[in-house]
């Protein structure tokens, strides 16, 4: 969603933008749209007000960060006593549990992460890691791992996912406890920094959450300087009914469809929160009626179906994309 062309407050004032919404509305209704999202500078305070006043609220805030490599200087550090530095290119052919490895130390990494999502990370598949690992963006000699011995204890990376011209993303930097304090993160973070330099890139790009103190701490400690501060702010155009959350229970359990014994979909009332969970993925189900729910990722649409004794026997996934047919649902039976 580009607002750039209209975001000066004078044409805001005018009232330009709102009836630019309301076209983009109107559209957005007739494409049967489940949200709409807009990621912009938190300094433009008329455009982000004009967004709240219409319904849309916060979803993330984030730190822009960038590191000049022409003049970015690497600690010379020793290599901390009995802890080797590998990478995921090297790993991947010597360990046949690489990548599962790799899932595990990220999971568990996570849940130390400020501001990391509230739902436990859904089960490892193995199909579902390497296809995210084998990404076009990813550079399997820059992402670095730590090991002691055999075993993963740190992780850091650079990418070109949605990076600029001639620059990296720095993706996420974590240690596991009983390893930090040692200048582990340091040295994760400088070895991007030589690749990165190695191999003619001009800048490093890193996303912060405000509430990362302590990995800001340490890149701004290797040079890098905050650029600007990004809101996303986002609407839900479909209507969440409010239903005692209690009543999710029923719906929890396993679910497999007998022509697809492949898919089983694990459903988890998850703090009052109900979560569908397949194949290495997790989403959030948000009610339209007392059994209807959808989707906010994709156009997916999830109904739950009751036996003749009132018990919830089976669900009907329907995915609403280009070229599937929605009468053809996933029509999985609890098991």
């Amino acid at each position: 969603m580009a607002l750039s062309n209209w975001r000066s407050p004078r044409w805001l004032e005018k009232g330009v933008g709102h009836l630019l919404l309301d076209r983009l509305m109107d559209d957005l209704t007739e494409a049967k749209a489940i949200t709409v999202s807009c990621r912009q500078y938190a300094s433009e305070i008329e455009l982000v007000n004009l967004l709240e006043s219409r319904g849309f609220e916060e979803t993330s805030r984030v730190l822009d960060l960038r590191l000049n490599l022409a003049t970015a200087s690497v600690p010379q550090l020793p290599e901390p006593e009995g802890i080797s530095i590998s990478t995921f290119a090297e790993e991947r052919v010597r360990d046949p549990r690489c990548v599962e490895k790799l899932y595990e130390l990220t999971t568990l990494l996570s849940e130390d992460a400020p501001g990391r999502g509230s739902f436990a990370p859904p089960a490892y598949n193995a199909r579902e890691a390497l296809m995210w690992l084998e990404m076009k963006y990813v550079l399997p000699d820059a992402l670095f791992i730590a090991k002691r011995g055999e075993e993963y204890v740190g992780v850091s990376d650079v990418s070109l996912f949605e990076a600029m011209p001639g620059a990296l993303t720095q993706g996420f930097t974590g240690v596991k406890r009983g390893y930090r304090r040692r200048g582990l993160a340091t040295a994760l973070k400088a070895a991007g920094i030589i690749y990165a330099q190695s191999n003619g890139y001009q800048i490093i790009q890193t996303f912060n959450k405000p509430e990362q103190s302590a990995i800001r701490a340490l890149n701004e400690k290797l040079g890098f300087e905050v650029m600007f501060e990004n809101v996303t702010l986002e609407k839900c155009l479909r209507e969440v009914v409010a239903i005692d959350s209690q009543s999710y229970d029923e719906f929890v359990g396993h679910y497999r469809d007998d022509a697809r014994p492949d898919l089983e979909i694990v459903v988890c009332n998850e703090a009052g929160r109900l979560t569908a969970e397949c194949v290495g993925q997790k989403v959030e189900l948000f009610p339209t009626t007392e059994t209807s729910f959808f989707v906010k990722q994709f156009y997916g649409e999830v109904r739950f179906c009751r036996d003749e004794e009132g018990k919830v026997d089976y669900l009907d996934f329907v995915m609403r994309v280009p070229n599937a047919d929605p009468s053809d649902p996933l029509h999985a039976r609890k098991i």
